[in-house]
């Protein structure tokens, strides 16, 4: 192929990838809303009784329940606005978080997060990436689990307890309230006045063309 036959380079479209760091951002912020409007039973569960009696509150290898009820929930809203990028940048932003202060509660989340995005990609019938394999969820675990105090024997007893507990929650893709929100307010408006519908279909006048607007062809209503 000569020189002049060669395809021109197309300069990288930063606005692009602006909108997409922008809806990003918007997504992750948006996964949290409603939150504390919302109670365990909006996540979709099928647990057995000894998951549904987890104490809510951390111990040494007890995972929190609360936390990964909320990773189901993230996990969705993630993946249902941006698929397997959202599923990544959430991940990232979760362990980048431990990494600045780090909290038990806060590991099991992120964790099961990353086992819920797993599946959901799985489920899709889609080929894992490498960020979000089996592989490397187990190896953010084990990273993120030497900041802890935890020994080496409670955090195996922890991560298999929440493995055990995320494989009883069903997870499906859907968009955050938020970005719901935005398209309902995008969305063109149908509504059609009842009684303006009625009369089209009888060939009769809207209500709107019998106000008397003071036209030779106006309808009075007073005549």
């Amino acid at each position: 192929m000569s020189a002049t036959d060669q395809p021109p380079n197309r300069p990288f479209n930063w606005w692009k990838l602006g909108a997409f760091l922008l809806f990003g951002l918007i997504v992750i912020n948006s996964l949290s809303d409603e939150d504390s409007n919302t109670n365990s039973d909006s996540t979709d569960l099928n647990a057995e009784p000894d998951y549904i009696g987890l104490p809510d509150e951390t111990g040494l290898s007890t995972p929190v329940q609360s936390q990964i009820i909320k990773a189901a929930r993230h996990a969705e809203r993630a993946y249902g606005a941006l698929g397997d990028d959202g599923a990544s940048y959430y991940s990232e932003l979760c362990y980048e978080s431990l990494n600045r202060s780090f909290a038990p509660a806060e590991l099991d989340r992120c964790y099961a997060f990353d086992l819920f995005a797993n599946r959901l990609i799985e489920n899709a019938g889609k080929s894992v990436g490498p960020k979000m394999s089996k592989w490397a969820v187990r190896s953010r675990w084990d990273s993120a689990g030497i900041l802890s105090d935890l020994d080496s024997d409670d955090l195996e007893t922890r991560r298999i307890a929440i493995e055990a507990a995320t494989s009883r929650i069903r997870v499906s893709p859907e968009l955050p309230p938020a970005i719901r929100r935005l398209q309902e307010q995008s969305a063109p408006s149908t509504d059609v006045d009842e009684n303006d519908a009625s009369r089209s279909a009888e060939g009769l006048p809207s209500d709107e063309s019998l106000i008397d607007t003071g036209g030779e062809d106006a309808v009075s209503l007073d005549g």
